[in-house]
């Protein structure tokens, strides 16, 4: 039987790490075709491009979103795609693709980071959804707070994306904890000034072999005003920061040297609540592929998916945590174990949902 031509799309190269983790999970089952940035395109894995797996790949033009839309189709077009799945299935470009490919026999399927556009609305996914009908989301409490909120004429399925071709090395210091948050630097989309009051307001003082590397362009100006709060707050030992975009496999080597991963998403976030049912931190997904366990606020306890997964803190409890879990390492050696007991098995099942769901007719 013939493979079925799919072409993955994405016109950012912001969700890179869902866009390879597709192409792991479809290897099998699928001819592979990439449309994306230079920089996505660039970034593919090499050992799907060694083994000629990979069959096309092409670069959008950067100087025109429009001109971008109509390379994306008319290759589409050439390809006969069997199906295009957008990366991320949202925004003005994903709309006006959607809107071409009405004219295309090529179904088209839709990985949504958002989905409380499907319970708010919003014109643009209004007029996506003409051609998109189906959509994967990155977690399985976000298909269960979807569930009886939105039209039976969309079938949504989900999905981790928590696979590359980095080989994990497991080379964290026994000597020193050390927690990596992955991300932008913007206040905005993390509590990055919470934590720094955090670990410097209680009784006890943070343990100086404890460190957080913040894995975030650090050099502009939300990341320049968080190195000064930590200096002022006598932690400038305690974090270390980038003044540059951090490549992903220089992300994947600093992960994988660290005992924890952080979202930092509290209860006090402007996006707490769309976080806590509607979408994904990419640090969830990091988490799985690295083998590492989050720290999570206790807010997040309640969620049955974090299970063997997870470590809890609040703001009065965070130091004392930590320099325990610094003095003796045991606990956090038992959730990883856990952790990894829990997804080791996540491929096979994982890449057999995703396949059967893009070959679903609804």
């Amino acid at each position: 039987m013939r493979a079925k031509k799919t072409v993955w799309i994405d016109f950012s190269p912001l969700q890179i790490d869902v866009m390879i983790a597709q192409l792991y999970l479809a290897k099998e089952r699928f001819e592979l075709h990439v449309i994306s940035t230079k920089e996505v395109v660039n970034g593919l894995p090499k050992d799907l491009i060694a083994a000629g797996l990979i069959k096309s790949a092409t670069i959008l033009p950067k100087d025109s979103k429009f001109k971008a839309i109509w390379t994306a189709f008319k290759q589409i077009k050439s390809i006969d795609a069997d199906y295009a799945v957008m990366n991320d299935g949202q925004g003005q470009s994903v709309k006006w693709l959607s809107l071409l490919g009405l004219f295309l026999r090529t179904e088209f399927i839709g990985v949504h980071h958002n989905a409380d556009k499907f319970i708010f609305g919003s014109l643009t996914q209004s007029l996506i959804n003409l051609k998109i009908k189906k959509y994967f989301v990155l977690a399985e409490y976000i298909l269960k707070n979807l569930n009886g909120k939105v039209s039976n004429k969309f079938k949504f399925s989900s999905f981790y994306s928590c696979l590359t071709d980095y080989k994990l090395l497991k080379n964290e210091n026994p000597a020193e904890l050390k927690i990596a948050i992955p991300g932008f630097v913007e206040f905005h989309r993390r509590d990055y000034l919470e934590l720094v009051e955090n670990l410097s307001q209680g009784p006890e003082k943070l343990a100086s072999n404890i460190k957080f590397v913040i894995l975030g362009n650090a050099g502009k100006k939300d990341g320049q005003e968080l190195i000064v709060k930590a200096k002022a707050a006598g932690l400038e030992n305690n974090f270390s920061f980038y003044d540059h975009f951090v490549p992903l496999q220089e992300m994947y080597q600093q992960i994988d040297s660290s005992d924890l991963l952080m979202t930092l998403i509290g209860p006090k976030n402007q996006y707490f609540d769309l976080y806590k049912k509607y979408k994904i931190s990419g640090t969830y997904s990091l988490s799985i592929m690295m083998e590492r366990p989050l720290l999570l606020h206790e807010v997040y306890s309640d969620e049955s998916e974090f299970n063997d997964w997870a470590m809890y803190y609040t703001e009065n409890s965070l130091v004392k945590k930590l320099n325990q879990w610094a003095k003796d390492k045991s606990e956090v050696k038992s959730i990883t174990q856990k952790s990894i007991e829990k997804f080791k098995h996540t491929f096979t099942s994982q890449s057999k949902k995703y396949c059967d769901f893009i070959e679903k007719n609804i």
